[in-house]
């Protein structure tokens, strides 16, 4: 993702090619490429403080490939982002993501 183009990520998140109606057309995205565009769109979601969306996609991640995910350091970027960030108590979603992540809360 490019520095502050968070907006622009979110806008085009599920459109053309990266729309689920495009893999019909178009043929599926390889996991790793759409676990990375997921990536993109959820420390999108993290830099305008929705942090909420940002771990939902984080969720969603470690449903599909979760294994993967575990390697993947913009993961760990985010999920701190939205700790270090939180004014309330963790949820248990958010301490089971940092768990998984192997963050320290």
């Amino acid at each position: 993702m490019l520095d502050g183009d968070a907006r622009g990520v979110l806008s085009h998140a599920d459109q053309g090619a990266l729309s689920s109606s495009a893999a019909g057309r178009l043929g599926k995205m390889h996991a790793n490429n759409w676990g990375r565009h997921r990536l993109d769109v959820a420390s999108a979601h993290a830099s305008l403080g929705s942090h909420q969306d940002a771990l939902e996609e984080l969720i969603g991640l470690r449903h599909s490939a979760g294994v993967w995910l575990t390697h993947q350091p913009m993961a760990r970027h985010v999920m701190t982002d939205i700790l270090h960030s939180r004014k309330r108590t963790l949820t248990q979603d958010m301490r089971e993501m940092a768990a998984h992540l192997n963050i320290a809360g």
